[in-house]
């Protein structure tokens, strides 16, 4: 199922068991652990999980909601841009995003403003 929130794509801290799919948690990319931020902050570990390993961090809005490159943060942060830098102000716009340039905030915009549907398309 393509709903993160579907009982199969739930996410669950590797130490406590707590439902973190809808929080910020911290991903260990060398051991696939998941972990919530009070086991994290706790310095938890295990056999397979050190806390020397490497993380990320794992943002509640990290992940594609419209097109599969494009986060819901980033969709957040295109819109904030563009309401406080000005349509068009491609450069700061994407300074404030901080992950995309200037080209693929305008593309970007341009492919939902003209394949989204209209309100009397509905």
């Amino acid at each position: 199922s393509s709903n993160i929130y579907h009982v199969s794509n739930r996410v669950h801290c590797d130490f406590c068991e707590k439902d973190i799919t809808k929080h910020t948690r911290v991903l260990c990319p060398e051991c696939k652990f998941d972990i919530c931020v009070n086991c994290f902050a706790n310095g938890n570990s295990t056999d397979s999980h050190q806390i020397s390993h490497s993380y990320h961090v794992i943002n509640k809005l990290n992940f594609p909601l419209l097109v599969s490159d494009w986060t819901v943060e980033e969709e957040l942060l295109l819109l904030e841009g563009i309401e406080k830098f000005g349509f068009g102000n491609w450069p700061d716009i994407s300074e404030h995003i901080g992950t995309k340039n200037r080209q693929q905030c305008q593309k970007h915009y341009d492919c939902l403003l003209y394949t989204s549907p209209s309100p009397r398309d509905s």
